[in-house]
């Protein structure tokens, strides 16, 4: 069901849908797919859900060379990301969540994983876990249509790369007042997110994205479990042309 969804959306725009091994995504693959950022004249990056900086990393060694903002708003991972940007006078970090308000939020932290959740939203499977194995931390929340103009200025082009363990339509929420600003949209759906049951489900992603004038023009697994070779995440590109 959710692949004849988005084939269909894909159809509309030109694009199709095919399978992509375990051996195709590799760290040349990786570069390519930032081509969304090379190709369309982008001056500022933000980088929600930045965890340690890989992503940010990632940009610099395909080439892009403008500046990068990371959010990250859980200790552990904003320290492995102000370590990653150091020296990089053009990549800014920051540290907090991005959602659709202006405040703050206690979270469930798992060390052993980059996956921190509201606490009012974890799972059975999460809330089985020992608390040597998952703490809680308060973390502070901005609107990103409330903190734009602090790090953008009217005339620059933003591109926004959203990994936050499948909550990314709070994201788009927090938005809403800036999604004329914004030129491109890259978002990572969980596997478990991928339903029609859920405001973060592809359909629901794709849909939200057009009726802002986004075009979705590219499709592919973003992480794979090891073990099955199943994609534990799909990327969801945009581009507002």
């Amino acid at each position: 069901m959710v692949q004849r969804t988005v084939k269909r959306h894909l159809r509309h725009t030109g694009y199709d849908m095919y399978r992509v091994v375990q051996s195709d995504v590799s760290p040349r693959n990786a570069r390519e797919r930032h081509q969304a950022v090379l190709n369309n004249t982008i001056n500022v990056v933000f980088d929600i859900g930045a965890n340690a900086g890989t992503y940010g990393l990632d940009l610099r060694s395909a080439g892009y060379t403008e500046r990068i903002i990371s959010f990250a708003p859980v200790s552990s991972d904003y320290t492995a990301l102000k370590a990653a940007a150091s020296g990089d006078m053009l990549w800014e970090t920051v540290q907090s969540a991005l959602g659709d308000f202006n405040g703050a939020e206690e979270v469930s932290v798992h060390p052993y994983t980059p996956h921190y959740a509201n606490t009012s939203r974890i799972s059975n499977e999460d809330s089985a876990e020992t608390p040597q194995q998952a703490t809680t931390e308060d973390i502070v929340v901005s609107r990103l249509d409330a903190i734009l103009d602090t790090f953008v200025e009217d005339d620059e082009r933003c591109f926004v790369k959203i990994d936050n363990q499948g909550f990314g339509t709070r994201e788009l929420m927090g938005a809403e007042g800036v999604m004329n600003r914004i030129c491109g949209v890259q978002i990572d759906v969980p596997q478990q997110q991928q339903t029609h049951n859920s405001d973060d489900s592809l359909d629901s992603m794709i849909h939200l994205m057009h009726t802002h004038g986004f075009t979705l023009v590219s499709i592919e697994p973003a992480t794979l479990n090891g073990g099955s070779g199943h994609s534990i995440k799909t990327r969801l590109t945009f581009i507002k042309h």
